[in-house]
């Protein structure tokens, strides 16, 4: 079963704007920095994508198949499908309008800002955590 973060930027942000489509959330949730988010167990934003990964793993696409049950490039494409022509979710229809309307939204919000530096970050962590890995096992051996 894969996770959410598993997938690629791009497709994980349509799928967050898919998610607020259909969960809508509320616009006065604020990015604030890693410190402020751990030592508040009440964070919003957190909360925020708790309820996005809830909803990849209990969504189906039309088949029935789980979306955290589809490849790597079926989840893309449900998504992009979903971003031009809508998608259905428990009987509701979320239009492929609303789903722009949202991405447009946590534009002006600064929260595709933020999960795109964040994406930065932890791509630049994992990129040393391999060579730090890599030159720790060289010692090791």
């Amino acid at each position: 079963m894969a996770q959410l973060q598993d997938h690629n930027f791009r497709t994980r942000m349509n799928f967050a704007y898919m998610a607020d489509a259909y969960l809508m959330f509320d616009g006065s949730v604020k990015c604030r920095s890693t410190i402020e988010r751990v030592l508040d167990d009440k964070d919003q934003y957190a909360s925020m994508w708790r309820k996005i990964e809830r909803l990849y793993e209990n969504m189906t696409d039309k088949n029935g198949t789980l979306l955290s049950e589809l490849s790597k490039s079926e989840f893309m494409h449900f998504c992009s499908a979903a971003t031009s022509s809508g998608f259905s979710h428990d009987g509701n229809h979320i239009s492929a309008e609303s789903v722009r309307s949202k991405a447009a939204q946590w534009a002006r919000r600064g929260w595709f800002r933020y999960e795109e530096k964040r994406d930065e970050k932890v791509k630049t962590a994992r990129r040393f955590g391999l060579v730090g890995g890599l030159i720790l096992s060289s010692f090791i051996l």
